[in-house]
């Protein structure tokens, strides 16, 4: 029962261990730098120390050589002891295995320190940075219909013509009514109801 007892417990503490989670230095040092009033020596002095962990991790074995790596990193030494900002112990745990892959000191200076000046903006990879090359833009859609050969038009053309002549030529030989006399379109209608009254009288006239 006893070693039951046990092997839960320790089954509850590895479960407790494995659940917490060891923040990554730079989201670390992105969250602490946020709480900075920008400007202040502080401030400076995350920044810096910040930086120098970007810049180790994007130059990987070509940090020793570089320059904004070895300049933020001499830094953050300066700024970060007990004395000063006293931040070593939260970005150490990244930047002293750089230091020491470089042969440089992991030990933050002694004593009183002047404020650091505003770090140095890691720079990253090839690989991340914006490409130069102009994206490939679209050309504006254009027509592929060939133009219709000069020959076809003038065919056209004539057929046209041709087609006004051959209907002109029709419209004009077709006969034309007679002139009507004059007064006769005055006459013509009097005529009709003259003989519409006729009709009618003589109508009346055979029933009675």
């Amino acid at each position: 029962m006893v070693s039951m007892r046990f092997f839960v417990g320790a089954v509850l503490a590895a479960a407790s261990v494995s659940a917490v989670t060891i923040e990554d230095p730079l989201e670390m040092a992105s969250r602490l730098l946020k709480r900075q009033e920008p400007g202040s020596p502080a401030y400076n002095c995350h920044d810096t120390c910040g930086q120098a962990l970007r810049q180790g991790r994007f130059s990987g074995d070509a940090r020793c050589s570089n320059d904004v790596f070895k300049t933020n990193y001499g830094n953050c030494l300066k700024c970060a002891g007990p004395e000063n900002v006293n931040i070593w112990s939260m970005y150490g745990r990244g930047l002293e295995a750089f230091g020491r892959g470089c042969g440089l000191s992991t030990t933050p200076a002694s004593g009183k320190q002047d404020p650091v000046p505003p770090a140095i903006p890691a720079v990253g990879p090839a690989g991340s940075a914006q490409s130069s090359t102009p994206a490939p833009t679209t050309a504006p859609a254009t027509s592929t219909r060939p133009p219709a050969p000069s020959g076809s038009v003038r065919s056209t053309s004539s057929s046209s013509g041709g087609n006004s002549s051959t209907a002109a030529a029709t419209s004009t030989s077709r006969p034309s009514s007679p002139p009507v006399p004059a007064g006769a379109a005055d006459f013509l209608p009097n005529a009709g109801m003259a003989a519409l009254v006729y009709a009618a009288v003589f109508a009346a006239a055979h029933m009675l």
